[in-house]
């Protein structure tokens, strides 16, 4: 096998590594080549913008691990907690770009995906958490993934969490804004999590509600969680909690 030449930790590098993930070259090719680590993606140019940052955004961080993986050269969560100077993160780039299961896959395989206290603790300049981009560009499915890996599953209050900046926009606000209330409440997302996606429901406003037929997606969500639904989820609890619910059959569904 032929050794290979460790790569120079310059910002230059950096610069090439961001080069060749925009024009879709193949990373592997510069591997062979040469000794490439998981710091080399870390180099960042004068503003702060690192190769990782670039994969993040163009959707390409498998590349990166088809290079540092075999080696077992893997990243840290604060790696992807980095800011590129005043912009967001690799896991803010991640959640927009629908690909969340591979950032996790940065940290090595006893990582098991991310929770969301790891997602959303850590925010951009602007204030917004992973999630307000997951749900700004349509790609929930890939947060819920990463998050079931970690062995959680979807909870309301992440829905409400503010932007620092602006108080009045939380993902469920953006959710409304966009008209993405009907995939923000896919039953796939809240299977088995029914009282959750309840709760979530009592902070979506009047004129919110019209996007959403929630009778579908209440039985669909406990066709999906395998469970049977107690009467009292809609004609109690659920009704006292939200005024004006119409009434709403229940039904059993069979283990």
């Amino acid at each position: 096998m032929t050794s290979r030449t460790p790569l120079p930790m310059t910002w230059e590098v950096g610069q090439r590594l961001g080069e060749m993930l925009r024009t879709g070259q193949d990373l592997g090719a510069l591997a062979r080549q040469w000794a490439v680590t998981s710091r080399h993606f870390l180099l960042p140019d004068k503003t702060g913008w690192t190769p990782l940052h670039e994969a993040a955004r163009l959707g390409r961080l498998p590349s990166i691990v088809q290079v540092t993986g075999p080696a077992q050269d893997w990243f840290t969560l604060a790696d992807l907690h980095a800011r590129a100077g005043s912009d967001a993160t690799p896991l803010h780039y991640a959640a927009g770009k629908g690909c969340l299961p591979d950032a996790a896959a940065l940290l090595g395989p006893e990582a098991k995906g991310l929770t969301q206290a790891q997602l959303n603790v850590f925010t951009s300049d602007l204030g917004a958490t992973p999630l307000h981009e997951a749900v700004a560009t349509d790609e929930l499915a890939s947060y819920v993934a990463v998050l079931r890996l970690a062995g959680e599953g979807l909870t309301a209050a992440p829905f409400l969490i503010p932007e620092r900046d602006n108080p009045a926009r939380t993902p469920l606000n953006v959710a409304e804004k966009w008209q993405r209330l009907e995939k923000l409440f896919a039953p796939e997302h809240w299977a088995g999590r029914l009282t959750e996606m309840m709760e979530l429901w009592r902070h979506v406003s009047e004129e919110g509600r019209r996007q959403l037929d929630l009778e579908r997606v209440l039985n669909e969500t406990a066709l999906l969680s395998r469970r049977r639904i107690e009467p009292a989820v809609f004609h109690g609890a659920a009704r006292a909690a939200l005024p004006g619910l119409p009434e709403i059959p229940t039904r059993e569904v069979r283990r």
